[in-house]
């Protein structure tokens, strides 16, 4: 029989391993989506009786959320280019899931050494400081071992706690973003930060990484940093 390839050796983020105190991220795939559309569906992401988070309504697509889900996920394995990626990270902490953070290269990364985050929690995970410290480490991560120099996040106006933790962190405001609100009538603005690598407040655990160079290598970047 020939020789097969290991998938973390065909694409490198999946062998990516990112670790800080009790906190686990690695590369989503495929299998995953069941569990995360099933923990959306109990649990939730947001109260109702909130300001909605997300620019669209894609956490509330019933029985269309695994499919949308496995879509979202496929179209960011297959669109993967040195220029343009986006890193899907499984959350989980002491064991269990509990959210997806999300590193995005603005333009071509390799030039502009800007990226951005996203992230969300699920609703009862929310207010423990895990959404805090899955920022720290992915942060820590872009800025010790991808060398960027920029890194973006942004919040709906009215979402203080994610606006919370962008303060907290080192952030420092940058403007605002308009985009077409959720119900696809209207508008609402994003209240944009920018963070320097010298400003970020670290997380009170070490950040140990498995896969950089690998990673690195998939984006374009050089191995010495």
């Amino acid at each position: 029989m020939s020789h097969v390839e290991p998938l973390e050796d065909i694409f490198a983020p999946f062998a990516l391993r990112i670790s800080c105190g009790p906190l686990r991220m690695r590369f989503v795939r495929d299998v995953d989506v069941p569990e995360i559309a099933a923990a959306i569906h109990e649990h939730g992401i947001y109260s109702p009786d909130q300001p909605m988070p997300f620019m669209r309504r894609w956490a509330e697509a019933g029985h269309d959320l695994a499919v949308n889900t496995l879509q979202y996920y496929y179209d960011a394995f297959a669109s993967w280019s040195p220029e343009s990626w986006i890193l899907l990270l499984h959350v989980s902490m002491d064991g269990r899931f509990v959210g997806i953070q999300h590193l995005e290269a603005i333009q071509d990364f390799r030039q502009t050494r800007a990226a951005e985050t996203g992230s969300w929690l699920l609703r009862h995970e929310q207010g423990k400081g895990i959404g805090t410290l899955m920022r720290q480490a992915v942060l820590a991560f872009a800025f010790d071992e991808l060398g960027a120099q920029v890194l973006e996040s942004g919040g709906m106006v009215g979402n203080q706690a994610s606006l919370a933790v962008s303060r907290k962190l080192g952030y420092v405001p940058n403007g605002y973003r308009r985009c077409v609100h959720a119900d696809g009538v209207g508008w609402r603005d994003v209240e944009m930060y920018r963070l320097a690598p010298g400003d970020l407040v670290r997380a009170p655990y070490p950040v140990k990484v498995t896969g950089a160079a690998a990673f690195r290598a998939s984006i374009g970047l050089p191995d010495a940093r």
